[in-house]
C-alpha cells in the first residue's frame, strides 16, 4: 500500500513538473532608473545642485504603444526635489501626454513651476506614446527619457528613494486595436543621497594660499 501511494505521489510530481516546464514564462513590463549615462541605481547630490537620471522600459514579450507614469520622492525630500528638464529625443516614445511647457494654469506642462515639484508624486503624467500607434514596438529595452532634477537648499540631509508610480491599472499600453493598459510588473527606483553643500574657500584663506604658492615659486626660481 505504501509503495503504491509513493508511486502515485511521484507520478503526480512528474505531471506537475511537466506542466510547469511546458508553460511559457509570464510576460513582464518593467521600469528602471539609473544615474544618467551609467548603470548605477544610486547617486549622490549636494543640496542646491542638479542631478540627471535615465529611465528605461523593458518588455519581455508585450508589444507596446505607450506608457503612463509619474515620479515619486519619499520621506522628508518630498516638496524639495524639482523636475527641471525632460529629454525624450532619444526615445521611441516621442509623443508626450503632457508637453514640457504649458500655460502654468489650465493646461500646464510638466516643467511648469506649479506642477514640477515632487511631493507624494509628480502632479502630471510623464508618459508618452510612439508616433505611429498602429505599429507597436516589439519586446525589448527602450529609453523613455533623460530627466534633470534639482535638490533645493532646504532639503534635509539623508538618503531617499526616487521612484516611478502609476495610477492602479495603468502603465503599459499594448497594441492596436484595443490599446489595453496594464500595470507595470516593476516600477523603477533609484537611491538618492543628499549631502551638505560644498563650501568654497573663504577669500582671506584663498589669498593666503596664493601667497604661499607664490613664495614657493620665487624660491625655486632663485
Amino acid at each position: 500500500m505504501y509503495a503504491q501511494t509513493q508511486k502515485s505521489f511521484l507520478a503526480w510530481v512528474g505531471i506537475v513538473a511537466a506542466i510547469s516546464f511546458a508553460m511559457p514564462s509570464k510576460a513582464a513590463v518593467t521600469l528602471g532608473l539609473t544615474s544618467s549615462g551609467t548603470t548605477a541605481t544610486s547617486t549622490s547630490v549636494s543640496v542646491g545642485q542638479t542631478f540627471n537620471v535615465d529611465l528605461r522600459l523593458t518588455s519581455t514579450a508585450e508589444t507596446l504603444t505607450g506608457v503612463d507614469y509619474y515620479f515619486h520622492i519619499d520621506g522628508a525630500a518630498a516638496g524639495h526635489v524639482k523636475l527641471i528638464n525632460r529629454d525624450i529625443s532619444a526615445s521611441p516614445f516621442t509623443d508626450p501626454v503632457k508637453l514640457n511647457i504649458g500655460d502654468n494654469a489650465g493646461n500646464p506642462g510638466v516643467l511648469d513651476p506649479s506642477v514640477s515639484v515632487l511631493n507624494s508624486q509628480g502632479a502630471l503624467d510623464l508618459g508618452a506614446t510612439i508616433s505611429n500607434v498602429n505599429s507597436a514596438l516589439p519586446a525589448n529595452t527602450y529609453l523613455l527619457g533623460t530627466y534633470s532634477l534639482t535638490v533645493d537648499s532646504s532639503t534635509p540631509i539623508g538618503t531617499y528613494t526616487l521612484s516611478t508610480t502609476s495610477i492602479p491599472g495603468s502603465g503599459a499600453v499594448t497594441q492596436a486595436p484595443t490599446f489595453n493598459e496594464q500595470s507595470f510588473d516593476r516600477q523603477a527606483a533609484l537611491s538618492l543621497t543628499v549631502t551638505p553643500a560644498t563650501l568654497a574657500p573663504e577669500p582671506a584663506g584663498a589669498m593666503v594660499l596664493l601667497g604661499m604658492l607664490g613664495l614657493a615659486l620665487r624660491r625655486r626660481l632663485r
